[in-house]
């Protein structure tokens, strides 16, 4: 029921299948570590507020995401996705994003948590606009990016 999730082959993942595991790992083990973000993201204290950049279509977001709800039992509150793709989505595009927001919703359903509201954004200057104080996307805790650089990469900031 999910296989619009995918990497989208514009990554190193084949050449260098060890990375991103070890990443999303590294990544999850130290918000488990932080104690006070761990506190302010528990129950009563909203949820982690995460952007990812260059999300493409979204199978590592989800790993990261499910390994951290496994992991901390943190509620995640917002989830800001920023690629190029988003600006003109093609339907594989839009399929990855349609069922990487079911996937929350019922994810979220199944710890007993509200879903994590999913933004997507077609740039960076459109996260940024959304991200200042009071914006929709406004107190990310996480920002990840791991496939850095990308072609393109001036011209869309």
């Amino acid at each position: 029921p999910y296989g619009g999730l995918s990497d989208r082959g514009r990554s190193h993942r084949a050449a260098l299948p060890e990375v991103r595991p070890r990443f999303r790992d590294f990544v999850v083990r130290r918000l488990a570590e932080n104690v006070s973000l761990l506190a302010a993201c528990s129950e009563g204290g909203g949820g982690l507020r995460m952007a990812s950049l260059g999300s493409g279509e979204l199978l590592f977001e989800l790993e990261l995401v499910e390994r951290l709800r496994a992991r901390t039992g943190m509620r995640i509150e917002r989830i800001c996705l920023i690629d190029r793709a988003y600006r003109q989505p093609h339907v594989n595009t839009r399929r990855a994003l349609r069922e990487f927001a079911d996937w929350q919703r019922c994810a979220a359903q199944l710890v007993g948590h509200e879903p994590a509201e999913v933004l997507a954004f077609g740039s960076l200057m459109d996260f940024f606009k959304a991200a200042e104080r009071g914006g929709r996307a406004a107190g990310c805790h996480l920002l990840v990016h791991c496939d850095a650089p990308w072609p393109g990469a001036l011209e869309d900031a």
